[in-house]
């Protein structure tokens, strides 16, 4: 088990920064559903939101989308809330988001300075670098990555920290680069590395009860978020990669956000659990072997630091098991392509009309490349209805106005 640290002095403020794909979600939905609760103990989680990504992505400069193509900088008032409340509070405060980690220099600087050195504690999470892979790519596809898993695992080793298809990945994934930024600024006693350790499911909430204080068993995993944030099955990354390859990604962000990222994908992933059957991403043993090299780095690196560090920095190194990570007919079941097709045109299409589409029950199966084409044509008649609605409102807009000035 994970050994339960002590309680942080009152009036500290925990800073959860990162890292990504590490339980952070996790730990920002059970904080978020406990506010009342903790507040009575004295704590607080500021604002109202689940996390404080948009007050991360204020204070480093940082778009939510794709920057030229209709990606939406946060207002700086999120930043200026957030630092409000917290300096506000006299007794403990927690902050989380994995948006942090890219904080440096001068945003890292502010970060500090607005929130006092002096009552700052940084926590990171992390887990075996071998086990981020995967996560981390089917998160990229999210974003419009239309590049195999293979070939983006070539680029992410080849010549770090470029990674061209993901430039961010290693500017967030050099942990103990990132680590040592803070260290500098705070001290290595006022930072704490906790490795997640999959047989002690509740080590990551009981290390948070116990910095803050909290009563034993407050914070809990909500199963809502668990399944809504589970890893797509090869079928389910590979639709999404086709969708992407096939011109997805050249639309603006709003329109892909809706459709794609909030519309098909999500309602692809949380409407159903894949059946047993159904292969996860394969990660090639090279990879797998370079991640844990790169592991191994790691806990030297971090262990010299002289920080905190609770679990087994050791099993940073550890491995997965290797697959073949090629895809061939990659088949998607009917009903997770049907949900794509529904969630991307955003409820413009009835299930009736979808199963027209993509086939009836007894065909159980689609290649991906079949699912990848049909939710492309109905993404594609979405949007064109869209914007045939948005040219009609502003035609009678102006006829109206005509007609006034007339």
């Amino acid at each position: 088990m994970i050994a339960t640290p002590d309680a942080l002095p009152e009036g500290s403020i925990l800073f959860h920064p990162g890292f990504h794909k590490t339980g952070t979600t996790a730990v920002q939905s059970a904080l978020a559903s406990v506010r009342p609760a903790m507040a009575a103990e004295g704590v607080l989680y500021p604002s109202e939101l689940r996390s404080h990504h948009r007050a991360a992505m204020a204070v480093t400069g940082r778009t939510w989308g794709w920057g030229s193509r209709g990606g939406r900088p946060p207002k700086s008032s999120y930043w200026e809330s957030l630092r409000r409340d917290s300096t506000k509070h006299k007794g403990r405060v927690v902050i989380s988001s994995e948006s942090f980690v890219f904080a440096r220099g001068e945003s890292l600087d502010r970060i500090v300075s607005d929130l006092g050195a002096e009552r700052m504690h940084a926590i990171f999470t992390l887990r075996p670098f071998s086990k981020l892979l995967s996560s981390s790519y089917q998160q990229y596809l999210k974003y419009g990555l239309a590049m195999p898993y293979e070939e983006w695992l070539e680029n992410v080793f080849a010549a770090p920290p470029a990674c061209p298809p993901s430039p961010n990945f290693w500017r967030r994934n050099d942990h103990a680069k990132v680590i040592g930024r803070w260290v500098d600024r705070l001290g290595p006693e006022n930072v704490t590395l906790l490795i997640l350790d999959e047989s002690d499911r509740r080590g990551l909430f009981r290390s948070f009860e116990a910095l803050l204080d909290l009563p034993d068993g407050l914070l809990v995993p909500d199963p809502e978020i668990g399944a809504s944030n589970r890893s797509m099955t090869a079928g389910e990354a590979e639709t999404l990669r086709l969708v992407n390859a096939g011109g997805a990604n050249r639309w603006d962000w709003p329109a892909y956000e809706d459709g794609v990222r909030r519309g098909a994908v999500m309602r692809m992933v949380e409407t159903r659990k894949p059946g047993p059957d159904e292969p996860k991403i394969a990660t090639p043993e090279w990879a797998v072997r370079a991640a844990q090299d790169f592991g191994a780095e790691t806990a030297e690196r971090v262990i010299a630091m002289g920080i905190n560090i609770l679990g087994d920095v050791q099993a940073l190194a550890e491995g997965v098991s290797a697959g073949d990570p090629s895809v061939g007919n990659e088949l998607l079941p009917v009903q997770a392509a049907a949900e794509a097709i529904l969630g991307g045109i955003a409820g413009a299409t009835s299930q009736q009309e979808a199963t027209a589409i993509v086939g009836t029950a007894e065909a159980a199966e689609l290649t991906t490349k079949q699912a990848a084409a049909l939710l492309k044509l109905r993404l594609e008649q979405a949007a064109r209805r869209r914007a045939n609605k948005a040219q009609a409102a502003l035609a009678d807009a102006r006829s109206r106005r005509s007609g006034k000035s007339t």
